[in-house]
């Protein structure tokens, strides 16, 4: 009876969920504490079973050690990196930056691109298609380890191709105006043919938002949108901008609205492309002349270009009217943001 009142008063202060050894005499068996339910301890069994044991028959408990946590999970790679191309140091590099934290971007590696200068640079899933302003070739890198491109190979160069300065994707198919690539296969890039006629004489930017693709063409300051519901087939239909862009270079979409840089003017326009066919020009971000490069996540606009010497960056909440929030101390010859959305 004195061992009964001693094991009722000990049951009391254990906490549901204890680990415990209970002793009957009989057997010795290891449970879950659940409840006291009047004169029956109630637990659970390592198998999951329920287990009631009258406490009466209860001679001692053990109280056993929680079980170890399980170790801690690796730090997760940053969702969001930028790749910048840059000649800073002498020489080309890979910069690579976590842009997690748009406010706060970080450098976490520089890799050595040995004679190439990444001047154009487009994302499909884990492939990087660049093109290599210093040996006029289209570059393949596989970003299966965002950390660590590595050299696939290089486009078809069964035909020269020139110094371009823009590239976009969509589905199979990677445009450098006025140049088509197959890319189904994408550790590969096949000439698939030309697009374009004499509508674009000098392609400094492209991008694709939906069914249609913008070109900037520098030689007649203006921008170009082809209907491309047929990828392999960009269909001209209107141009843009004459008269508002000076040197239209790279541009980027978020929410139906499209941004230009302007090397010839110390803005990057801002364009509401709702209707593709009808662009309407809602404002200018004032930046430092020399703005070549644009890249967007996330509503974060980057703004960059080999002549400036930082990356700016703004809060594009509000698509018309961008806030700068902080800058990233590098000029760029090329940049792309992994993964591409």
């Amino acid at each position: 009876m004195e061992n009964t009142e001693r094991i009722n008063c000990l049951i009391r202060k254990i906490t549901p969920g204890t680990l415990l050894t209970i002793n009957t005499g009989e057997i010795s068996q290891t449970i879950i504490f659940l409840k006291q339910n009047n004169s029956c301890l109630i637990g659970a069994g390592l198998d999951g079973s329920i287990v009631t044991i009258q406490i009466e028959s209860i001679r001692s408990i053990t109280f056993l050690p929680a079980p170890s946590a399980s170790p801690p999970a690796p730090p997760a790679l940053p969702s969001r990196f930028l790749y910048v191309s840059s000649t800073d140091s002498g020489t080309p590099v890979l910069n690579i930056y976590d842009i997690s934290n748009p406010r706060n971007p970080i450098k976490i590696k520089e890799i050595p691109t040995p004679g190439a200068v990444l001047r154009s640079m487009s994302i499909q899933g884990n492939t990087l298609y660049a093109i290599d302003e210093n040996n006029n070739v289209l570059r393949i890198y596989d970003l299966s380890d965002p950390l660590n491109p590595q050299l696939m190979g290089l486009g078809d160069q069964s035909f020269g191709i020139f110094s371009i300065s823009g590239s976009a994707v969509s589905g199979n198919t990677l445009y450098t105006a006025p140049f088509l690539w197959d890319i189904s296969n994408p550790n590969s890039a096949i000439f698939a043919g030309l697009f374009g006629g004499n509508e674009t004489l000098l392609p400094t930017g492209q991008i694709v938002n939906g069914d249609y693709l913008y070109v900037s063409d520098a030689e007649n300051n203006r921008i170009i949108v082809y209907d491309i519901l047929s990828k392999e087939h960009p269909l001209f239909m209107v141009s843009f901008g004459s008269g508002e862009v000076t040197n239209p270079q790279g541009m980027a979409v978020f929410q139906n609205v499209l941004y230009v840089s302007d090397n010839g003017s110390p803005n990057v326009h801002i364009y509401d492309i709702t209707d593709p066919i009808s662009p309407e020009k809602v404002g200018d971000i004032p930046v430092e002349a020399g703005a070549s490069f644009l890249s967007t996540i996330d509503s974060v606009l980057y703004v960059g270009g080999d002549l400036l010497p930082s990356i700016a960056i703004y809060a594009i909440s509000d698509p018309a009217n961008p806030v700068n929030i902080g800058d990233i101390p590098v000029s760029n010859e090329g940049m792309v943001i992994y993964p591409s959305l």
